[in-house]
């Protein structure tokens, strides 16, 4: 739903405390003897108790953003097609400014990843800049 972002009321494993995330952070779901079950993108597993849809900050529209690969090497590009890879995408929508870094990913490989986002958006946008 446009201006609606879904939020995902989460339990761990140990019956602690609830978590609420966005549901860009999800990176797979399953499920497990009848719960809904969620693995984050740090890699933690969740049991999902609720979902609930609310009203979506705006987002920056345009604009540059910057992402730092994990050999230190810096890249800028258009907000709107870092959204294109789900790899990036959810530290592009919670990031106003700064440089973001993806961890665990090298230049050679970040610069790849930007290349396929720039070939999934309108020709206005392409283009990056080391």
């Amino acid at each position: 739903m446009e201006g609606w972002k879904r939020v995902l009321r989460l339990q761990g494993s140990s019956r602690g405390p609830f978590v609420q995330v966005d549901e860009t952070a999800v990176v797979a779901s399953w499920m497990d003897g009848g719960n809904k079950m969620v693995k984050l993108l740090d890699g933690q597993v969740f049991e999902v108790v609720q979902t609930v849809d609310i009203p979506a900050p705006p987002a920056p529209e345009g604009g540059k953003i910057k992402f730092k690969s994990s050999d230190g090497v810096e890249f800028e590009m258009d907000r709107v097609a870092a959204r294109k890879s789900p790899t990036i995408m959810f530290p592009v929508k919670s990031s106003r400014t700064g440089s973001i870094p993806i961890v665990e990913v090298k230049s050679r490989i970040l610069e790849k990843v930007l290349d396929y986002c720039y070939k999934h958006v309108p020709s206005q946008h392409r283009g990056f800049s080391r």
